[in-house]
């Protein structure tokens, strides 16, 4: 845990500009331990890191709430439209798909 610990105190002690890479490096150094500490463990072992993991990071993972008429993720959100659909995380109002209003002759 104290290494865990210095982990995040890395990556909150530096400047929103070099965060992100200080993020991804600190990423892959616990992803490749993480890697080599499966790999050289039994089913038994391998099955009691995995549940161990999980807890820590339920434990560590906020639940992620709104307010009403509000959108919430607690991970990656990806929305997108393609032929004329509509896609929203959150849509106050009314929406109308279809053929767009054409001006007419007078007005170019």
């Amino acid at each position: 845990m104290e290494r865990l610990d210095r982990t995040a105190a890395a990556v909150r002690a530096v400047g929103a500009d070099t965060e992100e890479r200080v993020r991804i490096v600190e990423e892959i150094s616990w992803r490749t331990r993480f890697e080599t500490l499966l790999e050289s463990s039994t089913a038994e072992e391998r099955e009691l890191v995995a549940t161990e993991l999980r807890a820590l990071l339920a434990d560590a993972t906020p639940p992620a709430s709104a307010s009403s008429g509000g959108f919430a993720a607690g991970g990656k959100v990806d929305i997108h439209a393609e032929g004329g659909a509509i896609a929203a995380g959150v849509i106050n109002g009314e929406v109308h798909v279809g053929t767009p209003w054409q001006p007419g002759p007078s007005q170019g």
